[in-house]
């Protein structure tokens, strides 16, 4: 099957062969305009022309070519015919003829022939960048005789295969001259591999500087290089991920996420347990880059710390409070103690835990302890704090039978007094005997009170139970009556006047 048309009068086709557009093809009837602007009857994205410069295809004749600017207005539409105001871009080809504009391999065709091959860059190199050339139509010196009358050549590496044609026309003529080759030496692989040499460059002068004898000071007036967007975006999105594990795990967790200068992170803190420690490792191991772990344990966190009353000699307990606070209970001397054990215990703390004080200091809990005493019964108990022997000192004026009750009293658990070294005084003194022998005594069951007395409980903190099943402690109240005393065999009321039941 011919590329050329059966007679003149066959509509003909433009054909792209290669390069982005490669498989179109548009009717060509005798002129058409091609570029990259929007005025072109045939805009073609990809061919290199000159800025601003628009080809112009005229076929007639059995041949076509590419001109610069358009035939004057007059002239025969001849595209064989010499014109010496036309600027040739490609020489006048016959039809099925492959010529490439700006690159781009194009070609004027019956319709109805098949698709031409895409010539190699050497047999069309004179044609791959439009430079305007006066060309005649006759073949000049330059041309390739040995191309003329030859098939058409393998597909160049990287551009669409195309199928022969049947009956392909003679190939295009090939015109080489100094403006094109140059313009052809331009390719933008020089650029890569001109930007390729600067960097290996670039790095081969740091690694002959790193091996000097010393590091260069950096400018004052230039700026460290921060990390790039990209780079920002990526911590950005590991910590996300890192705080998403964190919360599967449990979300009241208080864990700190450090960026290293290395691109990864490091979470550090402290966890429950070690179940709760393995369910946080599993967790973060599919992050990456994998995230440092610098997490310890409750126990070990605990074990810190016993180890800082152990060091300054403080008796100290600690209780877990959860989301990230951890209380400190015991007992210290003096403010100063405090305040030094306390700091200690804060400097042993990972980063974002809670310290709750809620230590006892020995030389504050005076009042406390005195009025625990005196709603004991003990009214004319004085207590003061021994800063040089740094003890509580107790002392008390007692009947002579109220001496096994305040022993009680004292070796009870959980009162102002627990924890703390104290001396005690005690004196039995003739007032307070001369105070109980006056009172009359009266029995249990004819007792003037608003209340009656079931029974009384001994031990370590004795009680009277009434008789609705109530119990009144040493100090207690009762309907304007109040037990000031339990003894062995009496009990002593205040109200109204004193009064004393024999039990």
């Amino acid at each position: 099957m011919s590329a050329q048309p059966d007679d003149l009068g066959q509509d003909t086709e433009l054909r792209v062969l290669s390069g982005c557009h490669a498989g179109a093809r548009v009717p060509l009837a005798a002129t058409l305009r091609i570029g990259a602007g929007d005025d072109c009857d045939l805009i073609v994205s990809d061919m290199a022309l000159p800025p601003g410069a628009q080809a112009w295809l005229q076929a007639a004749a059995g041949h076509w070519k590419v001109l610069a600017q358009p035939r004057q207005a007059g002239a025969a539409n001849d595209a064989t015919g010499p014109d010496a105001a036309d600027e040739a871009w490609v020489p006048p080809t016959a039809w099925g003829g492959v010529a490439r504009l700006g690159g781009v391999a194009i070609t004027v065709s019956a319709p109805h022939a098949a698709w031409q091959a895409v010539p190699s860059d050497e047999a069309v190199a004179t044609a791959s960048v439009p430079a305007p050339v006066a060309m005649a139509d006759g073949p000049t010196p330059l041309q390739d005789a040995s191309v003329q009358g030859a098939a058409a050549p393998a597909p160049a590496p990287g551009e669409p295969s195309t199928p022969a044609p049947v009956d392909a026309a003679a190939p295009a003529v090939l015109v080489q001259t100094p403006a094109v080759a140059r313009a052809r030496s331009w390719h933008p692989a020089w650029v890569v591999g001109a930007a390729l040499c600067v960097l290996l460059l670039g790095v081969f002068a740091s690694l002959l500087t790193g091996r000097g004898p010393g590091p260069a000071a950096p400018s004052a007036a230039t700026p460290a290089a921060g990390p790039s967007p990209g780079d920002a975006a990526r911590q950005q999105q590991m910590v996300r991920d890192i705080q998403r594990a964190i919360a599967v795990v449990d979300p009241a967790l208080r864990l700190q996420i450090d960026v290293l200068p290395d691109g990864r992170a490091r979470v550090s803190g402290w966890v429950a347990g070690i179940e709760q420690f393995d369910r946080l490792a599993e967790g973060l191991a599919s992050i990456r880059p994998t995230p440092a772990l610098a997490v310890r344990t409750a126990s070990d966190l605990l074990d810190d710390l016993r180890a800082v009353g152990g060091s300054t000699g403080a008796s100290l307990r600690f209780e877990l409070l959860g989301a990230g606070r951890v209380k400190a209970l015991g007992g210290v001397l003096t403010t100063e103690e405090h305040d030094r054990v306390l700091a200690q215990l804060r400097e042993r703390l990972p980063p974002g835990i809670e310290m709750v004080d809620a230590l006892r200091v020995a030389e504050q809990q005076g009042p406390a302890i005195q009025d625990w005493l005196r709603l004991a019964g003990f009214e004319a108990a004085a207590v003061r704090w021994d800063a040089t022997s740094q003890q509580m000192a107790l002392a008390l004026d007692i009947a002579p039978g109220r001496r096994p009750a305040l022993e009680s009293l004292l070796a009870r658990e959980g009162t102002p007094l627990s924890g703390i070294a104290f001396t005690l005084l005690v004196r039995e003194t003739a007032q307070a005997a001369a105070n109980t022998a006056g009172t009359p005594l009266v029995h249990a069951s004819v007792a003037p009170l608003p209340f009656r007395i079931r029974g009384v409980v001994g031990g370590p903190v004795p009680y009277v139970v009434l008789a609705d099943g109530s119990k009144l402690l040493p100090g207690g109240q009762r309907a304007g009556w109040r037990l000031a005393e339990i003894e062995p065999d009496r009990l002593v009321f205040e109200g109204p006047r004193r009064l004393v039941v024999l039990r």
